[in-house]
């Protein structure tokens, strides 16, 4: 721990406040993005929506990732990283300001539109901070510094539900049922109160992202150790992505970040509904939002320990236990039923918590000056949280939540495949 500490230290000397700004950009995209697990219960009671409609939110979400990051990787490239961050979170932040005035219009598409565009500036942040990190320091410790900063982004995740439960879901949401046993001057206050909740927390949020890209503008450009070891450097682009794409680490790599982001999404996204149900816990929203907090809170511990876990075993392996321990607790969450099922599906953030940044640093191992791209390619696949959250809210909706979940079960599967592959390659 000390050790970190001096290394810590040192890069601040070099490096200035960026040090200190950019695991400030990890903590408020982390808390972006649960922000928006949040608001699908508030929205999909005030449009009254199916779950299919109500997880287009992480759909216009996720789908930034599928155009965003390759322009995001060439902006890099001619413009460095720190200009990238500022355009990511100026973006975000316009996008989370967007949110107030579709929610005062009643405009869903609208609302969807703004939830691209934020998602669109954390896609940007996600290809630019990622092998930002990485290249601060010592390749050797690469992967521990990642999930460091990844734990951070965690911290971001578990306090954006407690916020949700005093803002956005301090009043309970109601179903288009209950919303009809009220009186009319009932209902009409029910959705002003609902609205004024909404618009309330984006605006705030929105402030704040935009202060924090304004400092990160200020910053000068930081200094950078990029691995040459396996590539030599790409001067004049030849290196294409098609290129990359055929390496088997790339693809690979890409596919478990596809499944790993939509299991995860599908599980944070409809933890709220399931834990409001009969046969589990039978609570409301904002007692449901506290126990969203315990499932992201347990990421960020799994984060820290796995930082501290990458100093004895090997990344490979850290991997394949966590991605067996998430297919034994959503397995478990499907086949029972009351608090032992909830306690089951909560216990599947504490093993998601290592897969991204194993998964991520593990692809970009010895890349060099491909990296910008690679992390291009990995953030693109995290439309899988648009795709894979579509299937699970439709499988929701034909067959019930807990069918949902085996979707993640065979995502997690995939990931221990992944991690098998590349402790077999280290062998």
């Amino acid at each position: 721990m000390m050790a970190d500490l001096q290394r810590y230290i040192s890069g601040l000397r070099h490096n200035g406040l960026i040090w200190i700004l950019v695991p400030g950009v990890f903590f408020c995209w982390g808390f972006t993005s649960t922000s928006v697990d949040m608001v699908i219960p508030r929205i999909k009671s005030m449009f009254d929506l199916s779950y299919t409609s109500a997880l287009l939110i992480q759909f216009s979400f996720f789908l930034a990732y599928l155009f965003i990051p390759i322009p995001a990787g060439k902006f890099i490239q001619h413009y460095g990283y720190r200009q990238s961050l500022f355009i990511g979170l100026a973006c975000t932040a316009l996008g989370v300001l967007l949110l107030a005035p579709s929610v005062m219009l009643q405009l869903y598409p609208a609302f969807l539109g703004g939830i691209f565009i934020a998602a669109s500036g954390i896609a940007v942040l996600q290809v630019t901070a990622n092998p930002m990190i990485l290249a601060l320091g010592d390749p050797l410790t690469a992967p521990r510094r990642l999930m460091f900063a990844q734990a951070l982004n965690s911290l971001g995740t578990t306090i954006a539900p407690v916020i949700a439960s005093i803002s956005i879901l301090s009043i309970d949401t109601l179903s288009s049922d209950q919303i009809n046993l009220l009186s009319l001057p009932e209902q009409a206050t029910y959705h002003q109160d609902s609205a004024q909740a909404l618009i309330s927390f984006a605006l705030l949020l929105g402030a704040v992202l935009g202060i924090l890209s304004l400092l990160i503008r200020a910053l000068p450009q930081p200094s950078l150790h990029l691995s040459q070891k396996s590539q030599p450097a790409d001067h004049t682009g030849i290196t294409s992505y098609l290129t990359l794409l055929k390496k088997p680490q790339v693809h690979l790599g890409m596919g478990a970040i596809f499944v790993y982001v939509g299991a995860e999404v599908t599980i944070g996204s409809l933890l709220i509904n399931y834990m409001r149900r009969e046969d589990v816990l039978a609570i409301e929203a904002s007692d449901a939002s506290a126990l969203v907090a315990i499932y992201w809170g347990l990421a960020m511990l799994g984060r820290f320990a796995g930082v501290a876990a990458l100093k004895w075993f090997s990344a490979e392996r850290i991997l394949m236990l966590a991605s067996a321990m998430a297919i034994f607790f959503a397995a478990s969450a499907i086949i029972f039923s009351g608090p032992l099922s909830a306690v089951a599906l909560i216990s599947v953030g504490f093993f998601n918590s290592v897969h991204f940044p194993l998964i991520f640093s593990t692809t970009l191992r010895g890349q060099g000056s491909s990296a910008p791209k690679i992390s291009a390619l990995l953030c693109m696949s995290i439309c899988g949280g648009a795709i894979i959250t579509l299937i699970a809210g439709s499988l929701a909706d034909i067959a019930g939540l807990k069918a949902a979940f085996l979707v993640c079960i065979l995502c997690y599967g995939y990931c221990l495949y992944f991690s098998n592959y590349h402790r077999r390659q280290q062998q």
